[in-house]
């Protein structure tokens, strides 16, 4: 293998001399942190000579190529057929994205500079508060990092992905907090983000082999409760009435029935036990 970066219009071979040239290795050599760095293959184009390409995360800017086999010359041509099908979407989906930010910010590798001009962050400064809207979200610098974000919806990684996804189901469970919540937008996002997460945790998601006990009248799945009742899922009183408004009733002190299950609570709001209603 050879590695190729761009250069006056061109992609020039460049001596590495580094005893291992992984993705990493190669993004330090060049003065990136890892973070910074995302890997495209282009699994649709078998013969192309070139094994995978190096950018900047939320770009397609090449920061260097790697060829599969030992060639004399990279020509452009090569490089440009093998990004035709590089797509935005596909490459930094919503969860991806989370998952880069967090990076970023564990390692404090994404200074101002650096996410100004990927992200074209305009007069940004050492701290402050800005609204990207190619990611979605706000990002959040203190002393020249990012130290947080959040989403200009409110909405968390999963439930972003429902939407983008599969946008009828995130319909029912939007339509579902509506009948319940009316407007109450702020709970309503509260929900979906709690059903959603727990939808991310259990095995099998929508094919998990305990759905059928928690199909809720309106034909969507408390996947929050099956995370309770299956898999260990905490719980307490305050949660449990927020998340089911509307949606159980009390049968005796502290006991209170939702869907096919009873659940019984402590005078302190702890969950004591369930059990199928028969």
């Amino acid at each position: 293998m050879k590695i190729f970066i761009p250069e006056a219009g061109a992609y020039k071979e460049h001596f590495v001399n580094i005893p291992i040239k992984s993705v990493n290795a190669l993004s330090e050599y060049f003065g990136y942190h890892p973070s910074k760095i995302h890997s495209y293959w282009n699994t649709k184009l078998q013969n192309s000579i070139i094994s995978q390409v190096a950018v900047e995360v939320f770009t397609n800017n090449i920061v260097f190529i790697i060829s599969k086999e030992d060639i004399n010359e990279l020509r452009s041509d090569d490089v440009e057929e093998y990004m035709a099908c590089f797509n935005y979407q596909d490459e930094f989906p919503i969860y991806r994205v989370n998952d880069i930010l967090q990076e970023g910010i564990e390692n404090k590798s994404f200074d101002i500079v650096f996410l100004a001009r990927v992200l074209n962050i305009n007069d940004a400064e050492a701290d402050g508060m800005y609204y990207v809207e190619k990611l979605g979200v706000y990002l959040f610098f203190i002393d020249c990092y990012l130290v947080n974000y959040q989403s200009s919806d409110g909405l968390n990684e999963w439930a972003k992905l429902w939407r983008e996804k599969n946008p009828i189901f995130f319909k029912a469970y939007e339509d579902v907090g509506r009948h319940f919540w009316n407007n109450n937008l702020t709970n309503i996002i509260e929900e979906i983000n709690q059903q959603a997460k727990a939808w991310a945790d259990i095995p099998d998601a929508s094919e998990n082999q305990y759905i059928d006990l928690h199909k809720t009248e309106f034909g969507t799945i408390n996947f929050l409760m099956l995370q309770v009742c299956h898999y260990n899922g905490k719980i307490d009183f305050a949660t449990f009435s927020k998340i089911n408004y509307g949606r159980y009733v009390k049968i005796e002190e502290n006991s209170y029935l939702l869907d096919r299950f009873i659940y019984q609570f402590s005078n302190t709001g702890d969950l004591l036990k369930y059990s199928i209603n028969i």
